[in-house]
């Protein structure tokens, strides 16, 4: 046997070349496959196959998540201003505030869903009572519905995604509002 040499030994001039790829072989197979042959390493998959499926699903999870938030919003009801009641159950949903549970005191976000519930059903006056907060937190899951359309629609069609907002600032504003007006509410009491 003969001894390695000290950079390894190297590949026959036969296998320096890449072998030909059967034509029902994905590409991006077909150099892994090619990769572990000759013992390099693996190409990743071009960049901009892979982030269009990721942004088309991105976009089509977000465009789930409103619709479900908004079916629910329409379906579920408020009663007597403190009660989430589902349709035909006519007994009132748990409460979800952990801290309202732990310590009978309201957190930032006490009121939201009941918020966004009055404003599915088209009553903003009993929604701002709620949490004044909701009206923001409508209007972001409202707003996914024809953005995350017209991305979807734009990524089918070859062309580059529409710039939005940063999450981070959406939620920066969601966070203040929510801490404004429990703060004002808190001072109120």
């Amino acid at each position: 046997m003969h001894a390695p040499l000290a950079n390894g030994p190297s590949p026959p001039a036969q296998l320096s070349a890449a072998p030909a790829r059967a034509p029902d072989r994905p590409a991006v197979a077909a150099e892994a496959v090619d990769a572990l042959v000759l013992g390099g390493e693996a190409q990743a998959p071009p960049r901009a196959a892979l982030t269009r499926h990721a942004e088309r699903r991105w976009h089509q999870a977000f465009l789930a998540a409103a619709l479900l938030v908004l079916a629910l919003a329409s379906c579920l009801q408020v009663r007597e201003g403190r009660d989430v009641v589902a349709p035909g159950i006519q007994a009132a949903l748990p409460q979800l505030c952990t801290v309202r549970r732990l310590t009978g005191l309201d957190c930032p976000g006490c009121g939201l869903t009941r918020s966004v519930i009055c404003l599915a059903h088209g009553d903003p006056v009993d929604s701002w009572r709620m949490n004044p907060a909701g009206l923001l937190v409508f209007l972001v899951v409202v707003g996914q519905l024809p953005y995350r359309a017209a991305q979807l629609w734009r990524l089918r069609q070859g062309k580059p995604p529409l710039p939005g907002p940063h999450a981070a600032w959406v939620l920066g504003v969601l966070a203040a509002a929510l801490l404004a007006q429990w703060s004002v509410r808190t001072w109120e009491q």
